[in-house]
């Protein structure tokens, strides 16, 4: 005879409790109320059987308790942990563009770099095709000329402020920890650089000019062949408003990716 509603429920009320307790007194990696929780959701919104799935999740629960009281769990060691953070970081990073000057540069360096490069070549010419607003256009002005600062990389040159790490990390007996504090200082002006150019964007979409619903014309640029096909390639086809949207979207997922949600100018 299939359980009642009710009896289902106060099933999956005990489990809930017992992964309160479990995770209080045992392990809350081991058992994981918030993503019992998550499945249970899962499964009201799909419908799903509630009776089958408060035994599935019954077993599941046994299962996970006798492992860990036969002690068949590999504790990760706090460096372990660590690395695997890291891994997990540098993995993140591996869709940027690399652009490498030094060989004692570290891989964020070499891909955030890179990542503003793109933004320096490959954003912001469109930026100037699709804003038009004079204030708005000051503002990308300011941007843009502290990314060939910090970005520019033209026939083989470097941008200042990477020829200014070349020479430091040059420097005889330097150690990692002053090549660590250089590099920081360079991801923090990158981003606060990324801060304004995502807040531009919500600026730009804010002004509710009427021009950002058209679609974007390539003809009155006055960029090279190469960047012209580059920018074509990737905003053909959309208006103002989606060519705002994919800039703020690629700015906001290097801040996550690069860890500089807290570096915003004061």
């Amino acid at each position: 005879m299939p359980l009642s509603k009710n009896e289902i429920m106060k099933l999956i009320e005990k489990l809930q409790e017992k992964y309160i307790k479990y995770s209080m007194e045992k392990s809350p990696v081991f058992f994981n109320k918030k993503a019992f929780d998550e499945r249970l959701q899962m499964a009201i919104e799909n419908r799903m059987n509630l009776e089958a799935f408060a035994l599935a999740e019954i077993t599941n629960f046994e299962k996970i308790k006798n492992k860990y009281e036969s002690g068949n769990i590999k504790t990760e060691s706090f460096s372990e942990k660590v690395d695997k953070i890291i891994e997990e970081h540098i993995g993140m990073l591996q869709i940027y563009p690399d652009i490498h000057f030094h060989e004692k540069a570290h891989i964020e360096m070499t891909k955030i770099y890179g990542a503003m490069n793109k933004i320096l070549f490959s954003y912001i010419p469109v930026l100037w095709i699709v804003i038009s607003d004079m204030h708005l256009k000051n503002t990308l002005h300011s941007i843009e000329n502290e990314l060939i600062i910090l970005a520019d990389k033209r026939n083989g040159n470097y941008s200042k402020k990477i020829n200014d790490f070349i020479l430091i990390l040059g420097r005889p007996g330097i150690t990692e920890l002053e090549i660590e504090k250089h590099q920081n200082n360079y991801l923090k002006e990158c981003a606060f650089l990324l801060h304004d150019l995502k807040d531009l964007c919500i600026d730009t979409i804010e002004s509710r000019e009427s021009s950002l619903a058209n679609p974007v014309s390539f003809n009155r640029t006055f960029i090279s062949t190469e960047q012209k096909e580059n920018i074509q390639k990737n905003f053909g086809g959309l208006t103002g408003y989606g060519v705002i949207l994919e800039v703020k979207e690629y700015t906001e997922d290097m801040i996550a990716n690069f860890r500089l949600s807290a570096f915003k100018r004061s």
